[in-house]
């Protein structure tokens, strides 16, 4: 089949976390695909209908999942103000932004494959049921990277902590150190908590932070941006592509060429 006709008259889910930066970069690459023959549907937070409906896609508010606001999370989790740790504040959002909801996400998006049975799921890079969902459903999981690469490096330091990278063979120890305590100390409440939830759709324990770990399991990782805007990575996946905002459209022609040719 010629690439030109991959992604015509394919049904497509668009799934994305209830925050406007992490839905309105999809908007672009939704409207495209549905403007070239394809059915898409979204589901989001009810904050978007009214967005979806002015570009005439479906919308399916989020069901089971709790609907947060990520600009008033206080007002959701009122516990949480009361952290002063940021490493407590860190693992309470890890666990009840994302980790909490990842099978919340899976229910109501299973509820809809009854209905509408979608070749490829497209999420933004904080989606945490990416993983469940390929595990269950079986169907290509397409991810667009909206902030800086969360993909771990044995070359950099922890994600998140502004660490600029070693410049010498002392700052890499300095570095991996730093990781090894994150991962099995700071973090491990989070870490734990997720692979519990992991394990119960028979994913197996991976012992990594939830953001490095969605990177890890898409299908293919759609990074907004240049390579130069991010630091040097050697061992950068090999699901990961750099794109534009302009470009992402484009390469939008080649998912089921890379990793959804089954689907065609």
């Amino acid at each position: 089949m010629p690439i030109q006709n991959a992604l015509k008259n394919k049904k497509i889910l668009v799934a994305t976390t209830p925050a406007a930066g992490h839905f309105n970069p999809l908007t672009g690459l939704a409207k495209y695909l549905s403007e070239n023959a394809n059915d898409v549907r979204w589901y989001t937070s009810v904050d978007f209908k009214s967005k979806l409906h002015q570009m005439s896609l479906q919308h399916y508010p989020f069901k089971r999942a709790l609907d947060v606001n990520f600009e008033d999370l206080n007002t959701y989790f009122p516990e949480r103000s009361k952290l002063k740790s940021p490493i407590d504040r860190m693992n309470f959002d890890m666990i009840n932004l994302f980790a909490n909801r990842s099978s919340e996400y899976f229910l109501d998006i299973r509820e809809i494959y009854e209905n509408f049975e979608f070749d490829l799921v497209l999420c933004d890079n904080t989606f945490s049921a990416i993983p469940i969902l390929r595990a269950q459903l079986n169907i290509p999981v397409v991810v667009v990277g909206v902030m800086p690469l969360a993909e771990e490096s044995k070359f950099l330091g922890p994600y998140g902590l502004g660490i600029l990278p070693p410049v010498n063979p002392l700052e890499r120890i300095k570095n991996r150190l730093m990781a090894l305590v994150l991962k099995n100390i700071q973090a491990k409440k989070s870490i734990r908590y997720f692979s519990q939830i992991l394990k119960q759709y028979k994913i197996k324990d991976k012992n990594t932070p939830l953001l490095n770990l969605l990177v890890k399991e898409a299908d293919l990782f759609l990074q907004i941006g240049s390579a130069d805007f991010e630091y040097s990575r050697p061992d950068l996946g090999h699901n990961i592509r750099y794109v534009s905002l302009a470009e992402i459209c484009g390469v939008v022609y080649t998912i089921f060429v890379d990793c959804a040719y089954k689907a065609i």
